[in-house]
């Protein structure tokens, strides 16, 4: 005989819950033993049309808890391939812990990121200058100092491109004017470091009605868009974790 607890949790399964809602649910069954159960309601649920990783990691366990080891792989394939899909979240995080001075966090997102993207040697080097810079700081005694030299030890043109990319051009500049300090001869960095000022120049001319520059207009979308790359990061996070 079915108690209240359960004849609550059978109402709202039996009238098509939510994806958050069947997960809350199935994972309490989870916890119970009930697994023969939990196959069943994922297998209802996908008929429905849910077909979300958080589900299909469910319903992997399950399977694989039964012996069904062949089933059990197609559902876990499913979920790493929709985690693939978004594993760019975890390097753009990384680019922007890197500008926040925080590169033990950023190195971390790195090296999941290239879990996902082994061959992105872009990234790679990336990760590699960050540890370069965090071994030679080490060795510094101040924690000052290792903070405001980061991201000047760090300069690339592939930072300064991330600034760019997310609209913040006056620290493209800055960046590209730090790599012709080292490296005075790289011919590419100087042609992109005049192209960047004069885009600028053009921006800084071109005043919205409202009498804000693009610039402004620029910063705002990239704030839009960190926040957007966190909300992915954490939704990645938690389906590994459910």
């Amino acid at each position: 005989m079915l108690n209240r607890t359960d004849e609550l949790f059978n109402l709202i399964l039996n009238n098509g819950p939510s994806d958050n809602t069947l997960l809350l649910l199935l994972n309490q069954f989870k916890s119970q033993g009930r697994t023969g159960e939990i196959i069943r309601r994922c297998l209802e649920a996908k008929k429905r049309g849910s077909n979300g990783p958080g589900l299909a990691l469910l319903l992997a366990e399950a399977y694989l808890e039964k012996g069904f080891v062949g089933l059990a792989e197609i559902e876990i394939c499913r979920v790493i391939s929709e985690i693939e899909k978004y594993s760019s979240a975890y390097r753009l995080a990384a680019e922007i812990l890197i500008r926040r001075n925080s590169p033990e966090e950023a190195t971390k997102l790195l090296e999941t990121y290239l879990i996902h993207n082994p061959d992105d040697t872009e990234a790679s080097e990336l990760l590699k200058n960050i540890r370069t810079v965090k071994g030679r700081q080490n060795e510094t005694e101040h924690d000052n100092v290792r903070v405001e030299t980061f991201s000047s030890d760090l300069a690339s043109p592939t930072i300064a491109e991330i600034y760019y990319e997310q609209g913040q051009i006056d620290e493209a500049i800055n960046t590209y004017e730090m790599i012709l300090l080292k490296r005075s001869e790289d011919q590419k960095a100087k042609e992109r470091l005049e192209e960047l000022k004069t885009m600028n120049l053009r921006d800084k001319k071109a005043v919205s009605s409202d009498g804000r520059s693009g610039s402004y207009n620029k910063k705002r979308i990239k704030n839009i868009l960190e926040g957007w790359i966190f909300r992915i990061k954490e939704q990645v996070i938690e389906h590994q974790r459910t």
